[in-house]
């Protein structure tokens, strides 16, 4: 209760709303086109930028209060045939300018930096970001890829007392439908890193953050002819050999590594087929991209949800899952299609992108046992407080013992088919918005159709220092897409959070602060509770850039064999309390440590032949939840040396004791060591060694090693030894060369 009430507070105890005006969804700006090419130096010098549409007043998002003087930020925006152009004026008297990479792509968020924020759909279906370093370091994030990464340019250059840039951003990189007379929406971004604050020309004390595209104010009278703004078709050939005794060892879905047979040639490509649709298609994919190190120790209560990496399915991977992705506390959201449930495929094709206020994806995939399809379409006003969507997935697989998901029983083929259907509707003076959601699942997997089916509604309000939520959900005991994620089925039942937050005053030693508290309480098809919970959290951030967050989560999880016999059933805690305290976060020094507590059951498993999790007390079982006693440290550093080299390590353990009988534990050290070479050029260096046995992962010592470049028009050379996924070193040495094709860049 003593949590409850300190929460409760800090959601009333908020400062009063800016007096100031602010510019948000509510303006517009005429657009003004550039009278000749800009050359870009960084200086902000030539008097044509003063020309275009000037913008100031920036606010401090992290304190809630219009940006000091010592900080203000100027920028202009122009655009020609080919071109959007953009510059910013960042005074920076009263702190350091932070500036260690070197690299594009490199160390995103440790430098300070600018950034424009661009919305083409005018509704959020479509938004790119572009940001630059006072050394001109690039990087750039598109909502339809996390591969986006076109040709534009950037310079900066520092100066005493601040520091200036320019961008120059192809209009055919930005899929605008060209054409007519365009409206985007635009925002402006700023970070300080030394100050660890964002500041934002978009404000609104009701928007989620700066990226929250509903409240960027209209770039309106754009006149962009459809063939300026066409994107441009691509392929991506790739030759790709391996050495070493491990040479055929590549992860499969679910994180294990197995024998494949090595694909030494492959493509991806891209034909836009309208200035917004693209056709997206592969042929013998490339697996062995698995340079993205997921291993973890902490026991899950949950399945674990994977990060998508590979090419194929992360470009246009939205369109495929419109839904809100609402999801229980403390777990992840259920998903119609889980790509990374997708295991080795052997060709894939898909339609992508939006036309007018629609987004729609069209997604065929085959492979060894299965022959699958994904769709989604959603529909959002101008001003995104109305939508719609529909989503699903049909799938086709065998029993011939090659496919992910093989058919129930003695079945030789099957069929799983999943529909979802939503809408929410929101009133953006009033922050109040509701929502619905239905999926139906039906199929061979599926006895009873009417066990196959996922309600929920949930309402909502959005205040400018606070905010709740509540709804119900029904998800039937049977609903689980083979093609999807679904964190617990066999449930009904209510939730509700509300949480606040404020900023201390001028001469407090508190930056920001906030809180929430949520609950929920699941039955099964039985009438047993399935799952309840109540989660509490404080987080206080201070001026000097120190930040604690703690707070307790209790609650209960049932197992048993499922519907309809409920063999075995135990209810177990999943208790824990924490506490971090972290040290400049957002910076090129940051320090974490976290602490956490109390009785956790964990999933007794074999992942060695000899030894469980906790052979004191799982002894031989498999498969079966058991009381612990769990208490869980990490702890991170990371270290920019000088402009060129970096460092970063951390250190986590697990000790899982049971109420009777011995301890076990895991110990995870991960060491890091980066090089920026060039440019576009990098060098990494892993080591990670598991030890013990009573945490997730197995044990093991791993050392990986990575160089990646990429020239002029666009290729890319990688050379990876071993791989950093794997539990122990892998013998293997994979030399990669993509051939990139075309003038569109990777991801448009």
């Amino acid at each position: 209760m003593l949590f409850m009430g300190l929460g409760l507070a800090v959601a009333v105890a908020l400062p009063p709303l800016p007096a100031a005006a602010f510019v948000d969804k509510a303006n517009a700006f005429p657009a003004v086109q550039a009278s000749q090419p800009l050359l870009l130096d960084g200086t902000v010098s030539n008097p044509q930028w003063k020309t275009g549409v000037t913008a100031k007043d920036f606010y401090n998002y992290t304190t809630r209060q219009p940006a000091a003087p010592a900080l203000a930020t100027t920028a202009y925006l122009l655009y020609d045939a080919k071109y959007l152009y953009v510059a910013f004026v960042c005074d920076q008297s009263s702190a350091p300018i932070v500036a260690a990479q070197t690299t594009n792509n490199v160390g995103e968020e440790l430098d300070d930096q600018v950034e424009i924020n661009i919305d083409p759909s005018g509704n959020g279906s479509r938004v790119y970001t572009f940001k630059t370093t006072p050394r001109g370091v690039r990087y750039q994030e598109s909502s339809e890829s996390n591969r986006y990464n076109p040709p534009w340019q950037a310079a900066a250059s520092m100066h005493q007392g601040g520091w200036s840039a320019e961008m120059a951003i192809p209009l055919k990189d930005l899929r605008s439908s060209g054409g007519s007379v365009q409206s985007w929406r635009v925002n402006l971004q700023r970070h300080v890193a030394a100050k660890d604050e964002d500041f934002t020309w978009a404000y609104n004390p009701k928007m989620g953050g700066p990226d929250d595209s509903t409240y960027w104010p209209a770039l309106t009278g754009l006149h962009v002819s459809t063939s300026s703004t066409r994107p441009k078709p691509y392929a991506d050939i790739f030759a790709l050999s391996s050495s070493g005794s491990d040479r055929n060892e590549f992860q499969q879905t679910g994180g294990t590594f197995a024998p494949e047979p090595v694909r030494n040639f492959g493509a991806d490509g891209t034909y836009p087929f309208t200035n917004t649709l693209a056709l997206v298609g592969t042929i013998d994919p490339d697996f062995s991209n698995v340079e993205v190190d997921q291993q973890t120790i902490a026991p899950q209560q949950f399945q674990r949800e994977l990060f998508e990496y590979r090419p194929f399915f992360s470009q246009g991977a939205p369109y495929l899952n419109p839904n809100p992705m609402y999801y229980i506390e403390g777990g992840s959201p259920n998903e119609v299609f889980y790509s990374p449930s997708i295991g080795t495929f052997n060709w894939g094709g898909k339609v992508e992108g939006t036309e007018g206020s629609d987004a729609l994806g069209l997604l065929a995939v085959g492979g060894p046992g299965f022959d699958d399809q994904a769709f989604g379409f959603n529909h959002k006003t101008a001003n995104q407080d109305f939508s719609y969507y529909v989503d699903g997935v049909l799938a086709h697989h065998t029993q011939d013992g090659t496919s992910v998901t093989p058919c129930p029983g003695t079945l030789l083929t099957c069929d799983d088919n999943t529909l979802e259907v939503g809408a929410r509707k929101a009133n953006l003076a009033s922050g109040w918005e509701s929502s619905f959601l239905y999926g139906d699942e039906t199929g061979s997997y599926i006895g009873d159709a009417s066990l196959g089916r996922n309600f929920l509604f949930d309402i909502a309000r959005n205040m400018p220092y606070s905010g709740f939520e509540a709804g119900y959900r029904y998800i039937g005991p049977l609903y689980s897409p083979v093609d999807g994620y679904t964190q617990l089925n066999d449930m009904r039942g209510p939730y509700a959070d509300f949480g606040g937050q404020g900023v201390g005053s001028p001469n407090s030693s508190i930056k920001r602060y906030g809180g929430y508290i949520a609950a929920e309480r699941y039955v099964d098809a039985n009438g047993q509770v399935h799952y309840t919970e109540m989660t509490e959290d404080l987080n206080v951030t201070f001026k000097d850039l120190v930040a604690i967050d703690f707070g307790p989560s209790i609650s209960e999880l049932l197992t048993s064999s499922g519907y309809p016999e409920y063999f075995q059933s135990q209810t177990l805690p999943y208790n824990s309390s924490h506490v971090s305290i972290g040290y400049a976060q957002s910076s090129a020094q940051p320090v974490s440590l976290s602490y956490s507590w109390g009785p956790f059951a964990t999933l007794c498993s074999q992942p060695v032949s000899t030894t469980s999790p906790n052979p004191a007390f799982c002894g031989s079982l498999s498969n079966i939840y058991a009381p612990f006693y769990l208490q869980q440290f990490s702890g991170s550093i990371a270290r920019q040396i000088t402009s060129r080299f970096n460092v970063s390590f951390e250190l986590a353990g697990t000790d899982e004791r049971p109420f009777s009988g011995e301890s076990d534990s895991q110990w995870l050290r991960r060491l890091t060591f980066g090089e920026n070479i060039g440019r576009n050029a990098s060098v990494s260096l892993g080591l990670r060694s598991i030890s013990g046995t009573g945490g997730f992962s197995y044990p093991g010592v791993n050392f990986a090693a990575s160089f990646h470049d990429q020239f002029a028009g666009g290729n890319e050379l990688y050379i990876d030894f071993g791989s950093p996924a794997a539990s122990a070193t892998l013998d293997r040495l994979i030399v990669k060369y993509v051939l990139h094709i075309g003038q569109g860049g990777v991801g448009t």
